[in-house]
């Protein structure tokens, strides 16, 4: 995500670059696995915006993530999401994008 940012960033500078944000610890970036569940409340006591991306999955494991989704969206200055697709490299174009601003 931050590299596909950094290249979205230069071609459009209103666009946020994530890994410049990430170094100037605007952001923190959390891979997780395992339950999701888990990570509902785990960063509420630190009482900071956040933002769940969470990839969508084969039932019942969707339908998890989803309620987990709609608990993170009760909480103040949080957000969550569940993409459409199963990957988030399903949502990158097949021709490399430097190529395309040949």
């Amino acid at each position: 995500m931050t590299r596909i940012s950094t290249l979205l960033h230069t071609d459009d500078p209103a666009l946020p670059d994530l890994a410049t944000m990430e170094s100037n610890r605007e952001l923190i970036f959390l891979p997780i696995s395992g339950h999701p569940q888990a990570w509902t409340r785990r960063l509420a006591p630190l009482n900071l915006p956040e933002f769940h991306l969470s990839d969508r999955e084969q039932s019942p494991v969707t339908e998890q993530r989803q309620a987990t989704v709609l608990a993170i969206n009760q909480r103040y200055r949080c957000r969550a999401m569940l993409t459409k697709k199963r990957s988030l490299e399903n949502y990158l174009h097949p021709v490399p994008y430097r190529r395309l601003l040949v």
